[in-house]
């Protein structure tokens, strides 16, 4: 396999060199292919075989006339071999090594320096194992300390401490100016929800004898979603006497 982008005055030496190791090179076909013929041929993405042919991993034939990138069956077996070592857990930075000890010592045994290789992808292998367990052991304590969350009967530690949607859900009661009570609700929608509620207790008369102390219903102004966030009243809610609720309030502290 080469090592290096090849050019057409190399192609000679490194066709004798692929026949002397397979002894099959001289039957095959010598029609040329294109980039893309040969990923139809081989299963292989144009884009992989493109990063192959930049590594220098694949026999070509040169470039043709029209400047494409030349191939013939013996970068099939090139692509034959990649898949092999890749399947074997080797990276493609350890493949080209091992393709340029193989093209630039042809007369040297490429086994050794393959084993070379294994051992490194074994030891890679050995690591992720022992990584492995140890996540296997954390997820395996984790249900057992939460079984009963993880089975729908508690609240699950891990999500029971979301401080907005802890917040969502409590109601906070404040002492208001006369005038009623203020809700700091987070959300709009329930802000609205108890003002339509001190509404209908005031056309009920329902609160203080038929009129809540301080309050009438055509004095009310809605309270905005900022406002109830705060816990402060709009500043043109008024008294049933005419008075800003908030002065009163500050005379009665």
């Amino acid at each position: 396999m080469p090592t290096s982008k090849t050019n057409p005055a190399n192609e000679p030496y490194l066709g004798r060199e692929l026949a002397e190791n397979r002894g099959t090179i001289d039957r095959l076909p010598s029609k040329p292919m294109t980039i893309g013929q040969l990923a139809r041929h081989s299963g292989v993405s144009i884009k992989a075989l493109r990063e192959y042919e930049r590594l220098g991993l694949l026999y070509t034939l040169g470039r043709s006339e029209s400047n494409y990138r030349l191939f013939d069956e013996s970068a099939l077996w090139c692509v034959q071999v990649i898949g092999s070592l890749r399947s074997l857990g080797l990276t493609l930075k350890e493949i080209q090594e091992v393709s340029a000890i193989y093209c630039e010592h042809p007369g040297e045994a490429i086994g050794p320096h393959l084993a070379d290789k294994l051992n490194q992808v074994l030891a890679r292998v050995e690591e992720r194992i022992s990584d492995l367990q140890v996540l296997r052991h954390r997820i395996l304590d984790f249900q057992v300390a939460h079984a009963p969350a993880l089975t729908g009967q508690a609240d699950l530690e891990l999500y029971a401490s979301d401080p907005r949607r802890r917040s969502a859900k409590t109601k906070l009661p404040l002492d208001s100016p006369p005038g009623g009570r203020v809700y700091a609700l987070l959300k709009p929608t329930d802000v609205r929800r108890v003002y339509d509620e001190q509404r209908t207790r005031q056309r009920n008369g329902a609160e203080d004898g038929g009129q809540s102390a301080g309050l009438r219903a055509t004095s009310l102004a809605p309270v905005g979603p900022g406002l109830a966030q705060s816990g402060i009243r709009s500043p043109g809610h008024r008294s049933a006497g005419g008075s800003d609720d908030r002065r009163h309030w500050d005379q009665s502290r």
